[in-house]
C-alpha cells in the first residue's frame, strides 16, 4: 500500500487536508516539490498509517526542473530466510508471513539527497510533532481500524497500538516520533544500518517475523524506466512491475479500444 500526494504549480493535494497544508506550508517557506512531496509523505504516515507507514512502501514518478521524467522504485524485498513454501501453504494476506523489508524511509532518503532543497529533519517536523503531541484519529483512520478489527486482533502489537482507537479519539505516538526524529538527525540510513535498525529487527523477531539486520542493511531502492501509452491524444506513464502501473495502463487502453468512453 502506499499514500499519494500530487503537486502542481504552488498547489499540493493529498488524501488529508492537513498532510496537504503541512506540504503547501513548506512550498511558502522556499522549498520546492521535492521538499513538500518527503513533508507530506511523512504526516500522512502518522495520519493515515494503513496506506503507508515508515514500515511500509513509497514510490515517485516526477519531472525535475530540467524536465526529465523521473522514476524510484522504493519497495522492500522479502528477508532472505523467507519460508516460501510455507507462505505458499497458508497463503497469509496479514500477520509476520507479509512483512517485507520498508522501503519508504529508502525512498525519502533518495529524494533527500538528490532533488530536496531542505534539510531532513526541518521536512520531518510536522510529522514529528503530531506523533509527539498528539492528533485526533480522522474517519478514514478510524474506519480502516472498525474494518480490519476482527483480522488483526490475533496480533498483540496491533491491538496495543490501533485496537481501542475510534473516530475522534485523541492519540500520540511517541516511539514513531522518536524514530523520526533519528531518521531527520542522523540520516534515512540509520533506519537500515543503525542502533535503530537493531531494535526493529528485534520487535520484529518478536513477533515471528524472519528478518535480520543485513536484509535492512542490504535495502537499496532502484530507479526505473517508466512505461507508457498513447491514450487519445495524451502520453502516460506509469511505474513499472512490480507496481501495479502496468494493470492501469492496460485498463485505459481497453477502455480507448472497447470505446467505453465514446460519447
Amino acid at each position: 500500500m502506499a499514500n499519494y500526494a500530487s503537486y502542481g504549480i504552488g498547489g499540493i493535494a493529498s488524501q488529508i487536508h492537513y498532510a496537504s497544508l503541512a506540504g503547501l506550508e513548506i512550498l511558502r517557506n522556499g522549498g520546492n516539490a521535492f521538499d513538500a512531496a518527503i513533508t507530506v509523505s511523512s504526516v500522512l504516515t502518522i495520519l493515515l498509517p494503513h496506506t503507508s507507514s515508515i514500515g511500509g512502501d513509497g514510490f515517485i514518478l516526477a519531472k525535475d526542473s530540467s524536465g526529465e521524467l523521473i522514476a524510484y522504485n522504493g519497495s522492500g524485498r522479502s528477508p532472505r530466510r523467507f519460508p516460501v513454501e510455507k507462505y505458499l501453504e497458508i497463503k497469509p494476506v496479514r500477520g509476520p508471513l507479509t512483512v517485507t523489508v520498508p522501503g519508504l524511509v529508502d525512498l525519502w532518503g533518495w529524494i533527500q539527497e538528490n532533488y530536496a532543497s531542505m534539510d531532513l529533519l526541518d521536512l520531518l517536523r510536522p510529522a514529528i510533532s503530531l506523533a509527539e503531541n498528539g492528533f485526533y484519529v480522522q474517519e478514514q483512520l478510524g474506519k480502516a481500524i472498525n474494518n480490519s478489527y476482527k483480522e488483526l486482533m490475533p496480533y498483540s502489537s496491533w491491538v496495543k497500538t490501533f485496537g481501542t482507537l475510534k473516530k475522534g479519539d485523541h492519540v500520540k505516538f511517541k516511539d514513531l516520533a522518536r524514530i523520526l526524529r533519528i531518521i531527520g538527525k542522523k540520516g534515512p540510513r540509520e533506519f537500515y544500518e543503525g542502533k535503530l535498525t537493531e531494535e526493529i529487527v528485534e520487535k520484529l523477531t518478536e513477533q515471528g517475523v524472519l528478518i535480520d539486520y543485513e536484509d535492512f542493511r542490504d535495502h537499496y531502492g532502484e530507479m526505473v524506466k517508466p512505461i507508457k501509452i498513447n491514450y487519445k491524444d495524451y502520453e502516460l506513464y506509469e511505474l513499472p512491475p512490480n507496481t501495479q502501473g502496468l494493470t492501469t495502463l492496460e485498463l485505459l487502453k481497453l477502455v480507448e479500444i472497447s470505446e467505453l468512453n465514446k460519447k
